[in-house]
């Protein structure tokens, strides 16, 4: 048999044809996304547009054919030419000078036709070697004589997607649209796959949900659309708008059942609402359909095991991401995240090293590895981490949260309430950081700030009791008593065991002079804890206040027997001594409190007030005074007339 040379074009054509249809249907490995994030969850994407072409079933009539190579390219469907033999363009040109007959015109026509499929013929070559800038310079030649044809610019989009250009992609594709809108809905799709890709997901699906509405139900329901969900699906992830994510990852996997990234990114989805135990089995049976290849299933199952706390079952995952890709920058660091969760923070540091030494921009390895340093009492260390992540990310709310952690530390209130506040103006919703710029106002004797603080905190988190409990001693200290009491109460009301909460309470209620009440709490704390020295000591205050001394004075030597460098057990029991007139064991016990701390203006006020008792009317007045150079002047007002 004799072949002709349209013979052997035809062959050629057919053969592309072909291998094109298998190399853009191929699924190529996923590439993970938003790893570094508040979850550890990510799924996998196809932003790599280079095999991301769908082949797509199309109606017409009542017949369902799938598009041959130039409908799924983009080809006029007006255009029926089947002809792709080689032109001369010099003979074409010669034509053009002359008038052309209607027969003569068909014939320009057909021949104008043939030559823009020798130029898609030599452009798909180049792109099947993966030669797409030859390619891209072949279809600008074309478009330069042919201005107006969409398949034209259809190709030279696919080609720019390809090659990562992907702004040049979508102008190409809106040119397309824009010739052609009626016969190119698939243009919406690679479109929105381009979108996608520069992280412009809100477009992405938009392009997705136009290029669907134009296919009839029966169509877009064929397992041939699956790649079209899978990416919307994606897309939808990546907005955090996860249930609509797994609705389309549902239909990926009810069109393909085989489809393992679609099992990997509804892991992703799932793990982020909390749904921990689907994410694991999404990621395990992802694993099952093809073992050992892909660290995503991995990471993901290790993500959720993490969740769950169950450190080592995560950990083994991890390992097995590492095997198989040894230089997976997210498998070390998750890996420290779950060591560091485990207590176990050298081991945490050690793979926060590998994570930063593969990449040396990640903001969130400095940030817990600052974590782990300051849990090891590693401070200096721990700040210089906070501030390289502040330096890489200065949008890092946690960085700034951590930062002012460590500059409470150090006792540095004034640095660490600027940092909380950084933090709190990226991320207003962060509780925790209300609560620790709560604790440096306290520090810093700023209680009405320390209050709204702890304000907000509960306001966005009411289960935190410490909250309440500070917010408690912030009221006490700023005198507001009842306010104290009733925080106190509703850290007992959730918890009947909390002796802190009960000696505090015990506290206000002393000053304001309900003496029994303060007294029941004490007893309750005493029951809790014996050994707890404090209460013992207010107890004895209490007592005193009731004019039982002698039950005073034991309450406060219990005190002083626990811990006998208390200066308010001395001073609480040498003012029972002055009302029980043994003026020396009173005089012994406050310079004794004094001596333990040099700065208690109540144990100077005491002390002046006993030796006033005695008639040592210098030794009264200069600790009077003394008291008063303090901040308590009550005695030294008394006696104006003595003391001048």
């Amino acid at each position: 048999m004799k072949f002709t040379a349209k013979s052997y074009l035809f062959i050629i054509i057919a053969f592309i044809f072909v291998y094109t249809c298998f190399f853009y249907k191929d699924k190529h490995d996923s590439k993970d996304i938003d790893l570094f994030q508040d979850d550890f969850f990510h799924h996998t994407t196809k932003d790599n547009i280079k095999d991301n072409v769908v082949q797509l079933e199309i109606e017409q009539g009542s017949d369902h054919n799938k598009m041959n190579l130039s409908e799924l390219e983009g080809v006029d469907p007006a255009d029926k030419s089947t002809t792709h033999s080689k032109l001369n363009p010099y003979h074409l040109e010669e034509k053009s000078k002359h008038r052309i007959t209607t027969k003569e015109r068909d014939f320009s026509q057909v021949s104008k036709n043939e030559m823009i499929d020798q130029v898609i013929l030599t452009g798909d070559k180049f792109m099947l070697d993966g030669n797409y800038k030859r390619a891209i310079n072949v279809y600008n030649k074309a478009i330069e004589e042919n201005p107006d044809n969409s398949h034209l610019y259809f190709k030279r989009a696919d080609s720019y997607a390809k090659s990562g250009q992907f702004e040049n992609a979508i102008n190409d594709y809106n040119k397309v649209i824009c010739l052609n809108p009626n016969s190119h809905q698939h243009a919406y799709f690679q479109r929105g796959n381009a979108y996608k890709a520069l992280g412009n997901y809100e477009q992405a699906v938009n392009d997705y949900n136009t290029f669907l509405s134009t296919a009839p139900k029966h169509v877009s329901e064929n397992q041939s659309y699956a790649d079209v969900y899978y990416n919307r699906g994606q897309a939808y992830n990546e907005l955090k708008q996860y249930h609509r994510a797994i609705e389309d990852l549902d239909r990926t996997i009810e069109m393909d059942p085989n489809y393992v990234d679609a099992y990997v990114s509804r892991s992703a989805a799932y793990g982020s609402v909390g749904l921990y135990e689907k994410a694991i089995e999404d990621s395990s049976y992802a694993i099952l359909l093809s073992p050992n290849t892909k660290s995503s299933p991995y990471l993901n199952r290790g993500a959720a095991y993490t969740e769950l706390g169950r450190y080592e079952e995560a950990i083994e995952d991890y390992n097995q991401a590492i095997i198989i890709s040894p230089n997976s920058v997210e498998s070390y660091y998750n890996r420290g995240n779950a060591f560091k969760q485990m207590g176990d923070f050298d081991q945490a540091i050690s793979d926060y090293n590998e994570a930063i030494t593969q990449n040396p921009n990640l903001a969130l390895a400095y940030f817990h590895r600052a974590d782990a340093y300051e849990k090891t009492g590693q401070f200096d260390l721990a700040l210089e981490d906070a501030n390289k992540a502040v330096e890489l990310n200065p949008n890092l709310s946690e960085a700034h949260s951590k930062r002012g952690s460590l500059y409470s530390s150090t006792d540095q209130y004034d640095k660490a309430i600027r940092s909380y506040t950084r933090s709190l103006e990226l991320n207003p919703n962060d509780s925790e950081a209300y609560y620790n710029r709560a604790i440096a106002y306290s520090k810093s004797e700023q209680y009405d700030k320390a209050i709204n603080d702890y304000n907000q905190s509960i306001l966005i988190d009411s289960s935190n009791n410490q909250a309440y409990f500070n917010r408690g001693n912030a009221y006490r200290e700023s005198e507001q008593y009842e306010s104290a009491i009733e925080d106190y109460s509703k850290v007992i009301e959730g918890n009947s065991n909390d002796t802190a909460s009960y000696y505090r309470r015990a506290q206000s209620y002393f000053e304001l002079k309900n003496y029994d009440q303060a007294i029941e709490d004490l007893n309750t704390a005493i029951d809790h804890n014996p050994n707890l020295p404090g209460a013992y000591s207010s107890r004895g205050a209490s007592y005193s206040g009731l004019g039982e001394y002698e039950r005073a004075i034991e309450d406060c030597s219990k005190a002083i027997e626990l811990k006998d460098d208390d200066a308010s057990a001395y001073n609480n029991r040498g003012v029972s001594y002055l009302f029980v007139d043994e003026h020396e064991n009173a005089i012994k016990d406050l310079e004794k409190a004094l001596t333990i701390n040099p700065d208690y203006p109540e144990a100077y006020h005491n002390l002046g007030m006993t030796y006033f008792k005695t008639q040592e009317l210098n030794k009264a007045c200069y600790n009077l005074k003394r008291s008063c150079e303090m901040g308590n002047c009550n005695g030294i007002k008394q006696l104006k007339n003595i003391c001048k």
